[in-house]
């Protein structure tokens, strides 16, 4: 069970893990247990039951079985429109719910946490319109960023399309998983047209080894340091707002949705680095950091903890930037305040693939161009 006194019945009912336990939808044989914390204190909130090897080869070959057996690939667009409407629907009125378990698990402040983790997983369901069926398997390998917008990416195109689907979350951020599961049986979805397993190491060694193997399976990977995760470029015009250009940068992180797990670059003109730099003290230390479930708090703890992102401050300060932040929370290893970093020597350093974080590096342009090569290549900075 879940417990979490700022999650309501509606939350807790959702949060579940016995129910798609019990209907064969999250799936472990194990008798052992993660325990869950809660980002914002490091208390325990709940357990779930931990996945290993032989789940995840059991979940894909019910996965495949289903995507190959019609249940779901042989309905009529019509028919699978009806059950991805009716989803829609369900998850609608547990809006509320849903954007509890984002703040609580995400560490997404109250404020942000209706848009990033509701509306923006329904923006991305209501675009779905079912097509010809495309029989195959789809895989999304997800951390706590943003979890159910994540998922929604794949499980959406995959309803979507006639496919199969199977959703790895993160072992220390399962909840939202665990609630789009649940969501999925009240709209009463086939079985097994979307599957879920912990995304434990073993797990993901399985997973991904699964999905190389097989022509027809596409995996969609979100979780820090994978291909997908990078740092994402910010370019500003000449002339731009200082103070609102660092703060919408430094919230992207958690107000953007599809972020990407990684750092952010803001690419500023060259004779505009002392107007940025300037500005960068008054801009970090006006966000506020604590607890998520407050309306001021503008920065939420981070999942998993703040040590990654510690080293590389540590590693971009050591190598000759300037590291200015705001004021913390009350625990060091939880919160991460607003931090620019400038004037680094080589701004290949501030690449990151793991961190996602209130972090950004203000890096500066000669011409346009220059700025535009590196926007259009997303990893790999140019530079004169």
């Amino acid at each position: 069970m879940i417990d979490h006194p700022n999650l309501s019945m509606d939350a807790l009912d959702l949060v579940d893990p016995t129910a798609p336990v019990s209907e064969g939808i999250l799936l472990s044989s194990s008798i052992d247990e993660i325990e869950l914390e809660d980002p914002a204190t490091g208390d325990p909130i709940g357990e779930v039951a931990e996945s290993n090897e032989a789940d995840a080869l059991a979940t894909i070959k019910r996965a495949r079985a289903q995507a190959e057996d019609g249940r779901w690939s042989q309905m009529s667009p019509d028919e699978r429109q009806s059950l991805i409407d009716r989803l829609v629907g369900v998850m609608e009125s547990r809006a509320e719910a849903l954007a509890e378990i984002g703040t609580l698990e995400s560490g997404t402040p109250v404020s942000y946490s209706s848009g990033i983790h509701v509306q923006a997983p329904l923006d991305v369901l209501r675009r779905v319109t079912a097509s010809t069926n495309d029989p195959g398997l789809d895989i999304a390998v997800i951390g706590s960023h943003q979890p159910m917008y994540a998922a929604m990416q794949t499980v959406a195109d995959s309803l979507g399309r006639g496919r199969a689907s199977v959703v790895v979350p993160t072992a220390i951020a399962p909840l939202s998983t665990i609630a789009l599961m649940n969501c999925l049986l009240e709209a009463d979805l086939p079985k097994g047209v979307v599957s879920a397993v912990l995304g434990t190491p073993d797990v993901l060694t399985v997973i991904r080894s699964c999905a190389a193997e097989v022509a027809a399976d596409t995996l969609r990977d979100s979780s820090p340091g994978s291909p997908g995760a990078g740092s994402t470029p910010l370019m500003q015009m000449p002339g731009s707002d200082v103070t609102d250009a660092l703060r919408t940068a430094l919230l992207a992180y958690q107000c953007t949705p599809g972020w990407r797990p990684g750092s952010a670059h803001l690419l500023v003109p060259t004779d505009e680095l002392d107007e940025y730099a300037a500005a960068t003290s008054d801009v970090v230390d006006s966000l506020e950091v604590g607890d998520p479930w407050h309306e001021s708090t503008s920065i939420g703890p981070i999942p998993g903890g703040t040590e990654a992102i510690s080293a590389y401050l540590n590693n971009l300060e050591s190598s000759g930037a300037t590291v200015t932040a705001g004021t913390n929370g009350e625990n060091n290893q939880l919160f991460i305040a607003a931090t620019v970093a400038s004037g680094l020597d080589d701004v290949s350093l501030a690449l990151n693939a793991s961190i996602c974080a209130p972090v950004v590096c203000v890096i500066g342009y000669s011409d346009a161009a220059t700025a535009e090569e590196w926007m259009a290549s997303r990893y790999a900075p140019v530079t004169d």
